[in-house]
């Protein structure tokens, strides 16, 4: 595991940019467990998740547009976007090592919700994969061999 992100043209095949946490350019320090793209307002970003902790939103030129450090690390993240109240919003959802769910808000990844296992229902270990599903829903894979089942409330698109 290199630590690096790839940012490729798709068009001709070729690495556009390559970051690496190692030289300065404000990549990952530790693995890279999931990459995701997203579209907003008309312009390709490019969310990261890793084990040191961190979520990072890039550019298509490779530059790190925003950070969040979370309590743990970073297993998995997905994508929602709105399908219920036509906002179309999409969030991004984050699955760390202690089974918490962090929604966030894109671009700038403000916390908008945390799903707590203590608190409520969960996983009693690390979210592994997340994806998403119809209305509003979104399905999560636990370390402990849980699937859940979560639907977002009409609220957090507001």
């Amino acid at each position: 595991m290199d630590k690096t992100v790839r940012i490729w043209d798709g068009a001709s095949g070729k690495c556009r940019h390559v970051i690496n946490g190692n030289n300065g350019d404000g990549g990952h320090v530790d693995r890279i467990c999931t990459v995701k793209t997203f579209l907003f307002e008309g312009k390709a970003y490019v969310a990261t998740s890793s084990t040191d902790k961190m979520v990072k939103i890039w550019d298509e030129q490779g530059q790190c547009l925003s950070t969040t450090d979370n309590d743990a690390r970073v297993f998995s993240i997905g994508l929602i976007t709105d399908s219920v109240n036509s906002s179309n919003k999409t969030l991004l959802l984050c699955g760390l090592e202690n089974g918490r769910i962090l929604v966030r808000a894109l671009p700038n990844m403000a916390l908008l919700a945390t799903f707590d296992p203590n608190l409520t229902v969960g996983h009693q270990g690390a979210v592994m994969s997340i994806t998403t599903g119809p209305q509003n829903t979104f399905f999560t894979g636990g370390s402990e061999g849980k699937l859940l089942a979560w639907a977002l409330e009409p609220k957090i698109w507001a």
